[in-house]
């Protein structure tokens, strides 16, 4: 296996276009003032009316505006730079609209409409050749679409995939219509620790729900909404997740809110206890996997699993249902992000063997601490670090001190992740750190969508704000209260249906060049030649 679905999805965005849509807007009245045509007026005022009605649902007036001013703006832009009569290149605009349409409104054949209305304009301009070649264009466009739909695998794939990708790129939108559909009905668990002392209260979640598969779409708010839901609630959520991979994302806001709500309601009734049932910390290597046994206090002990040559990814369903786990809550370190991604038999086996070493020994005395610190400050974009910051829990059983590191980030590069190591290896026994998973991230950005922790961030600043947080969680060490919880949701997850939103990714990776051909250089070479 390969990471091909991240870095194509990061090759599709390298670069945001809302700033462009405001320069485009001003070029568009500078082109109507250099060539005194109020034309330009009414061309925006008609194609804002097509988009208002066709994103009005999912976008904000300022959204439709910024639609508008992207498509037009191109027009004006080549209008000035050739010098051609006002409204020129108005065929670019159209089929940009005619595309939106098309990703907005799948059920509706009204997408063609801007195409066949620019071919009226150019007519009553006495410019029948780009007449004709607009009607032919609107007359082809369909056969386009049902070519690039038969790439992709599906009569509706290349809805689908647009309205996905606005998706991911929109901070308006959401397009739960397209992907309702795809949701088949599972059950997951939720496993809760939620701890207090008095002063602070925190809740660790375990999560059987994938926190994917991108920014704004399903389980990709998972997390943040935990967050803030606890800070809400005066709850400072630790979020890491368990087993399962994109099969597990749910499909849509309202099956997060049913996570969510079933997190904080059986938090809410818990009833907690002094803490004093910790097990001794194990670190056990296994060929290809290695194993962090660590007790907070209360509760089974978490089983972090990561790797040593390969990727520390997913732990697959098949896998985790394939193991006993020996008392033990799986979690999914995600602290690899270089390396193969793969779960061989020998590597099923290796991780049984690890937990049945993993034996529960109790402590005479242990003490536990929590510290989180917010990482606003050094990541304002959220293009790495999520809004769970980064959390310590440092843990002390008969002597023995360890500490866990929990980032809100999706995997993290395997310097930085040595470099924490090695930082705090000397005053503790065991350290492991484990990042969230969350895809709140992979969205737009500077650089590209997807990006591991320690990718462009200094890691001297985030050392800074684990050393925070480790600090945190020292002065919050001794006796705490407890309690441990799992509970059960049934909510929509993409399931099998998310091999088909993969393979849309990659398809369209593979078929770019025709969608650009298509969308911006061939409405652009008709209106160059005529």
């Amino acid at each position: 296996m390969s990471r091909v679905f991240e870095k194509a999805y990061s090759d599709l965005f390298r670069e945001a276009p809302k700033l462009l849509s405001y320069i485009l807007a001003v070029l568009i009245l500078l082109a109507m003032v250099a060539k005194k045509a109020p034309v330009y007026l009414l061309a925006f005022a008609a194609l804002y009316a097509f988009y208002f009605w066709t994103g009005h649902k999912v976008w904000s007036k300022v959204g439709v505006f910024q639609a508008t001013s992207f498509s037009l703006g191109i027009t004006a832009l080549f209008d000035l730079l050739t010098q051609r009569p006002p409204l020129h290149y108005v065929l670019v605009a159209a089929v940009l609209a005619s595309s939106v349409s098309m990703a907005l409104r799948c059920d509706s054949k009204l997408y063609l409409i801007p195409i066949p209305a620019v071919s009226l304009y150019y007519f009553l301009q006495n410019d029948y050749a780009l007449a004709g070649a607009s009607l032919a264009y609107a007359m082809a466009t369909p056969l386009v679409k049902t070519y690039l739909s038969s790439r992709v695998k599906g009569s509706d794939a290349l809805c689908m995939l647009n309205s996905f990708l606005y998706s991911s790129v929109s901070v308006e939108g959401m397009f739960d219509h397209i992907f309702k559909p795809l949701g088949v009905k599972d059950t997951g668990k939720m496993h809760l620790y939620l701890m207090e002392n008095n002063v602070d209260k925190y809740l660790v979640v375990v999560s059987e729900f994938h926190p994917g598969p991108f920014r704004g779409i399903g389980g990709g708010t998972l997390v943040e909404r935990l967050v803030t839901r606890g800070l809400h609630e005066g709850l400072n959520v630790l979020f890491m997740h368990g087993v399962g991979g994109h099969e597990r994302d749910p499909v849509s806001n309202e099956d997060v809110d049913k996570i969510v709500e079933g997190v904080f309601t059986a938090a809410s009734s818990a009833e907690v206890r002094p803490v004093s049932e910790g097990y001794k910390p194990k670190k056990i290597e296994i060929n290809d996997v290695k194993l962090t046994s660590f007790s907070l206090g209360i509760g089974p002990p978490l089983a972090i699993i990561s790797r040593v040559r390969s990727a520390s990814d997913d732990i697959p369903l098949e896998v985790a249902k394939r193991v006993e786990t020996n008392g033990h809550v799986l979690v999914d370190a995600q602290n690899k992000f270089e390396g193969e991604l793969r779960w061989t038999e020998e590597d099923v086996a290796s991780l049984q063997e690890a937990l049945l070493r993993a034996s529960l020994d109790s402590c005479s005395h242990f003490a536990i601490g929590f510290g989180r610190h917010d990482t606003t400050y050094v990541d304002p974009l959220r293009l790495e670090l999520g809004a769970g910051g980064i959390g310590a829990i440092i843990s002390e059983c008969d002597g023995i001190r360890s500490l866990l590191i929990i980032v809100d980030g999706n995997n993290i590069v395997s310097r930085l992740y040595e470099k924490i190591v090695e930082k705090y290896k000397g005053t503790f026994d065991v350290v492991e750190v484990v990042t969230t998973d969350t895809h709140a991230s992979t969205r737009a950005g500077i650089g590209g969508g997807y990006k591991a922790v320690g990718s462009n961030i200094k890691h001297d600043d985030i050392l800074k704000l684990i050393d925070r947080a480790v600090s945190s969680a020292l002065r919050n060490m001794g006796k705490w209260r407890g309690t441990y919880r799992s509970v059960e949701v049934s909510v929509n997850v993409f399931g099998e249906n998310f091999k088909r939103i993969r393979s849309l990714v990659e398809s369209y990776r593979k078929l770019s060049i025709i969608m650009v051909i298509y969308l911006f250089v061939l409405p652009l070479a008709i209106s160059l030649a005529l």
